[in-house]
């Protein structure tokens, strides 16, 4: 049985943030896993304290040729992370986010909701995103450790970040 995956147009074309390289959606997480400008910047946690980061992959319901992948620093409790989906997105609302059908409590950390292959929903009336979790590493693309931009869809015309 092959693990879920969210629903992404297979022709869907997007451009990697860190070298700038354009490959369809279906080559992305590989191509992120092994880009050399991403690996010039990639840095290893200095100390056992955590500094690992999930990558996510985030699309609106329903829209398969918008996608993103991202770097979220793994130690944010929910709260800090539905307040970043907020303000991006402001569509969203403060409504609960949905992991296999049940909210979780704004104090959750999202270490310990968030694993490789899970699709977490995020919905208020009339907008909704979905993110898979791809995956959980040490260390992060960015010297202050926050969100990162990876890669993006081209049709999504405007950043939607």
């Amino acid at each position: 049985m092959s693990e879920p995956r969210l629903e992404i147009a297979a022709d869907s074309l997007g451009r990697c943030y860190f070298c700038g390289l354009v490959r369809p959606e279906s080559g992305m997480i590989r191509h992120l896993q092994a880009c050399a400008t991403r690996r010039d910047v990639f840095q290893l946690p200095s100390s056992s304290a955590t500094a690992a980061s999930f990558h996510l992959l985030v699309t609106p319901c329903g829209s398969p040729r918008i996608w993103q992948h991202i770097e979220v620093p793994a130690h944010l409790k929910m709260e800090q992370f539905s307040e970043w989906l907020v303000h991006l997105w402001p569509l969203l609302a403060q409504n609960p986010v949905l992991i296999n059908h049940q909210a979780v409590t704004s104090h959750d950390p999202i270490n310990d909701l968030f694993v490789p292959g899970l699709i977490v929903r995020y919905e208020s009336p009339g907008f909704c995103l979905n993110m898979q979790v791809v995956s959980w590493y040490d260390g992060y693309s960015q010297s202050d450790h926050t969100f990162v931009l990876m890669a993006q869809s081209l049709q999504s015309g405007t950043s939607i970040l």
